[in-house]
């Protein structure tokens, strides 16, 4: 499937997941795996719960984040329009979550992962 301003992050495994982005007429909640080892695509993930793209994604051990974007028929980069939602991918349950909102909506954003261990 063919779309443009997608987020990715990494996952455990040598995985690779990709989430959201736009195909030209619209914004998706599209979610998919790529296995690294295998060199093969898995396209049967749960969509993420809010379609958007231009969003940003990080991963923590086996939980990825898909934070902030603009939805369906907002130009990249408009405030006005910005997303404040935030989710999470449980790769153990292969569940996406709705987490708390980050304070204000965000496009084009990154993202990283800390960790807190010293």
């Amino acid at each position: 499937r063919k779309r443009s301003c997608l987020a990715a992050a990494s996952l455990p495994g040598d995985r690779l997941i990709a989430c959201g982005g736009h195909d030209g007429e619209r914004a998706l909640a599209t979610v998919e795996i790529f296995d690294l080892r295998s060199g093969k695509w898995e396209d049967n993930v749960e969509d993420m719960p809010t379609a958007r793209s231009g969003l940003a994604a990080a991963s923590i051990g086996d939980k990825a984040y898909a934070v902030g974007g603009y939805p369906d028929g907002t130009a990249a980069g408009s405030d006005t329009h910005a997303l404040r939602c935030a989710e999470m991918w449980n790769d153990k349950t292969k569940k996406w979550i709705e987490i708390a909102p980050t304070k204000c909506g965000r496009t084009g954003p990154g993202a990283v992962a800390l960790s807190l261990k010293s």
